[in-house]
């Protein structure tokens, strides 16, 4: 689940997208885990 989450947000990344939404079903454990997963991919991108 959260590892196949993480791998399919890293590959929108990779194209381009910019943004991501998460229903965390009141759960929000998974979402955690996938943003601190992704967090520097993410940082690295942002454009200032």
């Amino acid at each position: 689940g959260v590892e196949y989450a993480i791998s399919q947000c890293e590959e929108l990344l990779d194209y381009g997208v910019d943004g991501f939404h998460f229903y965390t079903l009141n759960r929000p454990d998974a979402t955690k885990e996938i943003i601190e997963a992704l967090k520097d991919k993410i940082f690295s991108l942002r454009k200032v």
